[in-house]
């Protein structure tokens, strides 16, 4: 079994409380179990535990790096969101309308920021005045890949487009346009599913008294 080992050396501050950590483990090259809309593989992993070695089998779907973007227009204490069809949720809760923030795959001739301004543009109609990365989050580790650097983003929202999406993609894409209040209280009354746009709100919740600088500064 061809391995590589993935331990990664990463600065961290030990004084900062408990933290995500390189892990040292031997995971396998992959061998494919499916291919469609993404790539599905299977490795199997040495996990290294002090003195310990575990032998598992992981399957994980390939996505890679992503970008999302919490669009604010603050001049009129507004958030621009997206509503469209997604088969998991449709299957699990019955609701295949899911709220989402604009987001997508980052291009291979492309930077994540340059990606965060293209999808904003592409999914709601109006270009990012100001673009302010937040920070990086995996929405589900235990099946993906996939890595989103989180943006918030400074935009007019007049010039929104009721509907939108990129056509080479088929994307069918509803935007909304909702007062900042309204927004994060769909948080207390569990209007969202998605786990991106509900961490986007409960930031958003504890930003408030700083949005303007960090949309501004």
């Amino acid at each position: 079994m061809a391995l590589m080992i993935s331990e990664v050396s990463m600065p961290i501050n030990e004084n900062a409380g408990p933290a995500d950590l390189p892990a040292l483990a031997e995971v396998s090259a992959p061998r494919s179990i499916g291919r469609g809309y993404r790539s599905y593989d299977r490795h199997q992993i040495a996990l290294h535990e002090g003195c310990a070695t575990a032998a598992i089998e992981r399957d994980i779907l390939r996505s890679g790096q992503v970008v999302g973007v919490l669009p604010i227009d603050l001049a009129r204490r507004e958030v621009v969101l997206i509503r469209q069809f997604r088969l998991g949720s449709h299957m699990a809760l019955g609701k295949g309308a899911m709220i989402e923030l604009p987001a997508g795959r980052v291009d291979p001739q492309e930077s994540a920021e340059q990606a965060a301004r293209r999808e904003c543009y592409e999914e709601t109609g109006v270009h990012a005045v100001r673009l302010q990365p937040l920070f990086e989050v995996m929405p589900a580790p235990a099946l993906s890949d996939e890595c989103m650097i989180l943006y918030v983003a400074s935009v007019d929202a007049t010039k929104v487009e009721k509907r939108s999406g990129c056509a080479r993609e088929g994307e069918k894409i509803e935007t909304i346009r909702i007062p900042i209040g309204d927004a994060i209280e769909m948080l207390s009354r569990g209007g969202l599913h998605n786990s991106i746009v509900i961490i986007a709100m409960q930031w958003l919740a504890l930003n408030l008294k700083t949005l303007p600088e960090i949309l501004t500064e």
